[in-house]
């Protein structure tokens, strides 16, 4: 069986909830979505901490995590934050290791600067939330059977994080199965990719 690859884009602001993209080679692309009604960013994430693990059996079945190793590529904040903002980072870090307390084989989980990620999906660090969607569509609409799909900026996120767990997969853990041409640039990002706690 292979491998199920996620991306989480956390979505840390105020008025966004964090979304997940869920993908096993093979199987349909699926989606899921944390919010919580009153916005309030502590209870998202602890929201999250709880959910993460039902989230992935009700995409995969109950019984992955009993064979399915689990690639995780999860979007994090600048560490050059200011003020109030300072407090995102041990928020992340809470919504982190809610992923790796949870008995899912999440071998590898890495965490992906902005820059990283759209130099990833559109060769370009500073690449804007349509030139994203675009990229995203024309690399893996078909791959994934999402052509011609609006795509919210956070979804084209999540799917670009998810490829990136698929690439590091394929390239730097033993997988392979994918059959994806990655490009040059997309494997230089990757190769400096760092896993959680490395």
């Amino acid at each position: 069986m292979s491998d199920i690859h996620i991306g989480v884009d956390v979505g840390l602001s105020k008025d966004k909830g964090t979304t997940i993209a869920i993908w096993r080679i093979g199987d349909r692309l699926d989606f899921r979505q944390i919010d919580h009604p009153d916005g309030h960013i502590l209870h998202r994430l602890r929201a999250f901490r709880n959910d993460i693990n039902p989230i992935i059996e009700e995409a995969t079945g109950p019984e992955s995590k009993h064979w399915l190793e689990a690639h995780i590529c999860i979007e994090k904040p600048l560490y050059r934050l200011k003020g109030k903002s300072l407090n995102l980072i041990p928020l992340y870090m809470f919504l982190l290791d809610g992923i790796t307390a949870h008995n899912i084989n999440a071998r590898n989980v890495y965490e992906v600067e902005p820059a990283q990620l759209k130099k990833f999906v559109a060769n370009h660090g500073q690449a804007d939330k349509i030139k994203m969607v675009q990229c995203v569509q024309r690399h893996w609409g078909e791959l994934l059977n999402i052509q011609g799909r609006d795509l919210t900026d956070d979804e084209a996120d999540a799917i670009g994080l998810m490829m990136m767990a698929a690439c590091l997969d394929d390239n730097f853990c033993g997988g392979g199965s994918a059959n994806i041409e990655w490009t040059q640039y997309q494997l230089d990002v990757v190769e400096g990719i760092t896993a959680y706690g490395g």
